[in-house]
């Protein structure tokens, strides 16, 4: 008999309760370390059920954040052998008819062990069988086994240990030798072209990691290492990793930033106490402020110019370079509302700077060729 195994497939499923959850304890850290207060607004993928869709839009202002969020697997196909190990031997764990008092017995089972495309049922009673049969023989220390009567090879290494008390019995998984890269180009691979094509003025990928085996420094190397097969990267802002190892028992799911790599350690010296927020005046808003006063002090000696009764064509020399300067003004102004947007005072300053001088340009122009008259 045949097993259809789908729950571990990444389906055009609904957001969870959890992954809203994940990404709002997400979406907190984030604001700290840009010390922004960006809210989520939408959640786009609960409207589109195309499968096309981010998870979360985020709104500032005028700015707005996009966030898609998956599953980092600690190795390949990790969900889906989760699912078949726990609709099998996992079932055994910590079964009390399987203790053996004054001793702590652990079934280890390599990952993939057990294949799809026959009946899972006849596993966990075939293992029982064999173990409540051979339980009272089995050698203190370490073990390896053929299980017999299934319809495949099935190794089990048992780990028994002295341990004055009631017992303990456990049933786990050895972790494969596996290096990271294929889990992050897994992730990248179904979630980069859709975030990419989101139309948000700043990217997030947020990767969930429930599993304590691969550290976030490995993470953001794999991502970095990987940046030529995957053009879309130069259009993601930033990658963070979210730990939900302990969200459910102690509420407890720090979030980390893992790429760019620059970035990555400008956060970690902002978590280990350097707290200068990674917010930096853009180039176009300095840029703005500095001719924006280049231009007002142009109009004032312009200004004064006329006033002092100065030839038209000096006042209109004066005037020209006022304009010119002001011209600039509002170039920088406008560059520096795109770059702030998330920012609404420096999207009030650039809007009123750039068309304030504009407009007194004008005025000190209408002036100047009313003096002329």
């Amino acid at each position: 008999m045949g097993v259809e195994v789908q729950s571990w497939a990444d389906g055009n499923m609904a957001l969870t309760n959890h992954e809203k959850t994940v990404i709002g304890r997400f979406l907190t850290r984030f604001n700290e370390f840009h010390s922004s207060s960006f809210e989520v607004k939408a959640w786009p993928d609960e409207e589109d059920r195309t499968g096309k869709a981010i998870d979360a839009v985020a709104r500032r202002c005028l700015s707005k954040l996009g966030i898609e969020h998956t599953l980092l697997q600690p190795f390949s196909d990790e969900r889906r052998d989760s699912h078949i190990f726990a609709k099998t031997i996992g079932q055994l764990d910590k079964k009390p008819s399987l203790i053996t008092p004054n001793y702590d017995v652990d079934l280890v089972f390599d990952v993939g062990a057990i294949p799809p495309g026959f009946d899972w049922s006849i596993v966990a009673p075939a293992v029982e069988s064999w173990y409540n049969s051979v339980r009272q023989t089995l050698p203190v220390g370490r073990s390896s086994h053929q299980l017999p009567g299934l319809p495949i090879n099935l190794t089990v290494t048992i780990i028994k240990v002295s341990s004055p008390g009631p017992g303990h019995f456990f049933v786990q998984r050895s972790m494969p030798v596996e290096t990271i890269e294929p889990v992050v180009r897994k992730a990248l691979t179904a979630k980069l072209d859709k975030l990419v094509a989101a139309s948000v003025h700043r990217r997030v990928l947020l990767l969930e990691k429930n599993s304590p085996p691969r550290g976030y420094g490995e993470i953001g190397t794999a991502i970095d290492a990987l940046r030529g097969d995957f053009p879309q990267l130069a259009n993601v802002d930033e990658i963070w990793v979210i730990n939900t190892v302990a969200l459910e028992p102690e509420n407890y799911a720090p979030s980390y930033l893992v790429w760019p790599l620059d970035k990555a350690l400008l956060f970690s010296n902002w978590r280990h106490g350097n707290r200068r927020s990674s917010r930096k005046i853009s180039p176009a808003l300095f840029a703005w402020l500095s001719v924006s006063v280049a231009a007002f002090l142009g109009v004032v000696a312009a200004v004064f110019s006329v006033g002092r009764g100065a030839s038209l064509e000096t006042a209109l020399a004066g005037t020209l370079v006022a304009q010119l300067l002001t011209f600039m003004g509002l170039i920088s102004g406008v560059a520096g509302f795109s770059l702030g947007r998330d920012n609404c005072f420096l999207v009030v300053l650039s809007v009123v700077g750039g068309v304030g001088s504009v407009a007194a340009g004008i005025f000190l122009t209408a002036a100047v060729c009313s003096v002329g008259a």
